[in-house]
């Protein structure tokens, strides 16, 4: 069970991403929440910044889960956009 995390808040000129395991996003039970505007690759789930990212964050901290969230801007369009989906999973 995460209870500590640093997470990456990946932005380009419009519009950012945060990324999260998907261990995590099960474990805050938001699995089925979490939008098609957001994107995964392997084990990660890029959580967008209007509705995603907030209600994980949100979760986390009903959790009492600590975490830090690192910035990385681009001024290009970020690859994230071509990553699949997000896929909702029961």
């Amino acid at each position: 069970m995460i209870k500590k995390i640093t997470v990456t808040f990946f932005s380009d000129a419009s519009h950012g991403w945060m990324r999260v395991p998907r261990k995590l996003v099960e474990q805050l039970g938001i699995a089925d929440k979490v939008s098609v505007h957001s994107y995964e690759k392997a084990d990660k789930v890029f959580l967008e910044e209007d509705c995603d990212a907030p209600l994980a964050l949100r979760a986390m901290d009903a959790q009492k889960i600590k975490y830090n969230i690192v910035d990385k801007v681009s001024s290009k369009s970020s690859r994230i956009r071509s990553y699949s989906p997000y896929i909702k999973r029961s």
